[in-house]
């Protein structure tokens, strides 16, 4: 949903899976979260309250689609400019897009050590849960394998600006969900 944060996305969700389930004229067969990014920004949503949103609609959705399956995915780490600049004081929460050696400035408003927190809601959101219809996507895990310890150099090269993937960060967040897809509901047939 782009810029949105999940506190500005949670009064659109009933009529989005409403219009696709009216779309295609039954009920989905697999709905992803990707929600936190936005989130985790320094003075934006505070964790316990996203914590609350997205419980709450893992909750509408099994209640409204009790055989379909929900995949949350945990917002992934950025790479913030000032761990370039040894600089942690950012730009006090501005976003820096422009052009600095021909490339895109990262933002200064996105850290890891924060987005982590977001992250490790997810994963106990999915563990407390425990329901087989509902599982977890760690893109932490994507880039950097085992328990997902951040490297500021291996996540910076799935991304064009620290934030957003690019063609690399692309493929391999789309591969890593369908492996993640395939293994937990093998029945869905991706």
């Amino acid at each position: 949903m782009g810029i949105l944060t999940t506190r500005q996305f949670s009064p659109m969700y009933e009529g989005i899976m409403k219009s696709i389930e009216t779309a295609a004229n039954h009920q989905p067969a697999i709905t992803t979260l990707y929600l936190g990014a936005n989130d985790a920004v320094v003075n934006n949503i505070p964790l316990e309250e996203y914590d609350a949103i997205i419980r709450e609609f893992v909750k509408w959705h099994r209640g409204e689609y009790p055989s379909a399956k929900i995949l949350l995915i945990a917002p992934p780490p950025p790479v913030c400019q000032c761990e370039y600049d040894n600089d942690d004081r950012g730009f006090q929460g501005q976003k820096v897009y422009v052009p600095q050696f021909g490339v895109l400035m990262r933002p200064n408003d996105r850290w890891q050590n924060r987005t982590r927190y977001y992250r490790d809601a997810v994963i106990q959101i999915n563990a407390d849960i425990g329901d087989s219809n509902v599982g977890l996507m760690d893109p932490w895990v994507m880039m950097f394998g085992g328990t997902g310890e951040f490297d500021r150099d291996v996540a910076d090269s799935f991304y064009h600006d620290g934030l957003h993937y690019n063609a690399k960060g692309d493929k391999a967040h789309f591969e890593y969900l369908v492996g993640v897809v395939r293994h937990l509901w093998p029945e869905l047939g991706f």
